[in-house]
């Protein structure tokens, strides 16, 4: 089944990404698996789109980061199992953070960020072997 985008549709995800300045978009499972939707990564906050729900999460930040400075995400991953899922992103600074989601069924009652560590920015992101190995591309540093 071919679905086309209207002008319409269009309009309205311009106008969505360009008013939460979008950096990156990550697709939320769906369809059995999870619950749907779009984790939008903004300047210093997250937020979750589903059909009307809408849920914004702040980054944690750290103490000695200006207030003025926003936090930008650069790389992200995700990982899925039968039960569970998460996703791992990362800041232009290098922080890694887990990212969940509180739900039941298909609805989204939170978002849940965790910091996980920091290691240097990187190219890309892989979880490996039942997410407990991180594989971290980058060209500054030993992957």
């Amino acid at each position: 089944m071919i679905h086309k985008f209207t002008t319409v549709t269009i309009y309205i995800l311009n106008n969505l990404f360009n008013f939460y300045n979008l950096f990156k978009h990550i697709v939320v499972f769906g369809s059995g698996e999870g619950p749907g939707g779009v984790l939008v990564c903004c300047e210093n906050f997250i937020l979750y789109k589903h059909k009307e729900t809408e849920i914004i999460c702040p980054f944690p930040r750290r103490n000695e980061l200006p207030k003025d400075k926003g936090i930008m995400i650069v790389n992200f991953t995700s990982y899925k199992k039968k039960d569970f899922f998460f996703f791992l992103i990362q800041s232009e600074f290098g922080d890694i953070y887990k990212v969940s989601l509180e739900f039941t069924s298909d609805i989204v009652h939170g978002i849940l960020i965790q910091y996980f560590d920091t290691i240097p920015v990187c190219v890309n992101l892989n979880c490996l072997a039942g997410g407990f190995y991180l594989f971290a591309a980058s060209e500054v540093s030993n992957q």
